[in-house]
């Protein structure tokens, strides 16, 4: 019985219902041998219970290494243990954790503490919720989504690094003219300014973009170009505009005492304000 239940299991890399498996063991045998054949098995920690469609058990086998890796934990243990690993990349929360394995926080604190210690699972702090802890497998790297990225430092944004990769990109595009994201990427990659880290293009993208936006750049498409060099940066003719507009708008003059500040009259106008206004304008011209 029990290769038999080994043999569906494999067959079935996602799990098999126990249905399933009794229809491939027979009409000979009966529910409570299954059962004595599945906990034999589980026991052993060759067979793990793991949720299914509908909240329907279901029964997945585990590999050697699985069962090497797993064995001592009891029951409580291994269940917490699916869960993480069920959570993949994206990590799983405590109060997530205390729902699906039905434990209390106390009781969920041993468990962790367990997993810990023989290095199964780790804790790693989301950069969206300082006091928040997901939990993923060891071996697992954290997905976006909670260490924030390429830009992110801990749970700090990295403003150095943003500012090194936008002086890069500009020295690039300044010696090479109508400059591609992959030819930025990949100046940056053998330059090996970024270290311990996987710069991912979609980064150097947005930093060529926050240029854009900031009057440095220009950017321009080219429809029948592939991929990431369908976009080409250069630098911006204008480049001085946006600087002098920055300079008098974040200026904005003070100890104006004209009767438009200094009281409530309706379509009263300050002309301190009007002329600042005006030199900006002009200035931008």
């Amino acid at each position: 019985m029990e290769q038999t239940i080994i043999r569906v299991c494999t067959e079935n890399a996602s799990g098999v219902s126990q249905e399933d498996i009794q229809n491939a063991l027979g009409s000979g045998v009966t529910q409570e041998e299954l059962l004595k054949a599945l906990q034999a098995l589980m026991a052993r920690g060759k067979v793990v219970v793991c949720p299914g469609v509908n909240g329907k058990t279901k029964f997945r086998l585990q590999s050697d290494e699985d069962v090497a890796k797993l064995s001592g934990l009891d029951a409580q243990d291994r269940l917490v243990y699916q869960e993480v690993e069920r959570a993949g990349s994206s990590g799983i929360s405590t109060k997530d954790l205390c729902n699906r394995a039905n434990l209390k926080p106390n009781q969920l604190t041993l468990v962790l503490k367990t997993l810990e210690t023989r290095k199964l699972v780790k804790p790693v702090k989301s950069h969206a919720a300082k006091n928040k802890k997901m939990y993923l497998l060891y071996n697992l790297e954290a997905s976006k989504e909670i260490t924030g990225g390429t830009f992110y430092s801990g749970q700090e944004f990295d403003h150095e690094l943003v500012t090194q990769l936008q002086q890069a990109s500009i020295a690039i595009i300044t010696r090479e003219d109508d400059t591609t994201v992959a030819k930025v990427h990949d100046w940056v990659e053998k330059s090996g300014l970024v270290r311990g880290k996987q710069l991912e293009i979609g980064a150097i993208r947005q930093v060529l973009d926050t240029l854009v936006y900031d009057g440095r750049l220009e950017k321009s498409r080219d429809p029948l170009a592939p991929g990431d060099d369908k976009f080409s940066y250069r630098l911006a003719q204008q480049g001085t505009m946006m600087e002098g507009l920055v300079k008098h708008f974040t200026s904005v003059p003070t100890g104006c005492e004209c009767l438009a500040c200094t009281t409530d009259l309706p379509g009263e106008s300050c002309p301190t304000m009007s002329r600042w206004l005006d030199v900006a304008i002009e200035e931008s011209r």
